[in-house]
């Protein structure tokens, strides 16, 4: 008989408090910079480039340097300070790589990098029949108005659209498949873009300061053993 795993896990996201980051945006893509020269506009979506690509962006004047850095204009992965990349490499990752970025605050290069990351299909190791969305009816916060069984990508998309305002779905239920890879973070391509920290690695990050995030512990994520 399988179990599904009672492991906890966090959904993070940057930090909005602007007394931890000082400005939104924290960070401007630097003048002279041309993100089509090996920039990272020509990063492979979801393959390593077979050159280093080039990043160099700007602390914007108000901005506060923090561990995790915000730049929303990535397609995969996001920046990291030294400090931050030492404690990833202690964990369980997807196939990633690290690059450095020039990132400047007035006339200091500070030391960071782009986390890279290549995750697997996430729909092939999606457990279709212990997954499901919620539709939410926003005029009654908290309610479940039903449940909608998460079968592929495309249903998934067709199920959105038969919901307007106040409706709408929302991630229920995530269980993946038994043998799926054991990571210390994964990234949900379903109802969004949710990236999910496990337990021992948000207690680093805790234990040693890092700023940046912002994490909560989330009950819709399991992985069968």
């Amino acid at each position: 008989m399988e179990f599904e795993s009672k492991e906890a896990y966090f959904l993070i996201s940057p930090e909005h408090n602007l007394k931890q980051i000082g400005y939104y945006p924290q960070t401007r893509i630097r003048k002279g910079y041309n993100p089509n020269l090996d920039g990272h506009w020509t990063v492979p979506h979801n393959d390593f480039p077979d050159f280093e690509p080039n990043l160099e962006l700007e602390l914007n004047s108000k901005g506060k340097r923090t561990d995790y850095m915000d730049f929303n204009d990535l397609r995969n992965g996001f920046l990291v300070s030294k400090k931050l990349k030492d404690i990833l490499l202690k964990y369980e990752l997807p196939k990633h790589k690290f690059y450095p970025v020039k990132i400047y605050h007035e006339e200091e290069l500070l030391t960071y990098y782009w986390f890279y990351y290549i995750i697997d299909d996430f729909w092939e190791s999606l457990d279709n029949d212990n997954s499901y969305a919620e539709i939410i009816n926003a005029d009654n916060i908290g309610e479940i108005e039903g449940k909608v069984p998460i079968i592929s990508k495309e249903q998934v998309f067709k199920e959105e659209d038969n919901f307007t305002f106040p409706y709408r779905l929302r991630t229920g239920k995530i269980t993946l498949k038994k043998g799926t890879p054991k990571y210390d973070f994964y990234q949900i391509k379903c109802l969004g873009l949710q990236k999910i920290f496990s337990k021992a690695l948000i207690n680093n990050l805790k234990e040693e300061n890092i700023t940046g995030f912002e994490f909560r512990q989330v009950d819709f994520f399991e992985i069968k053993i």
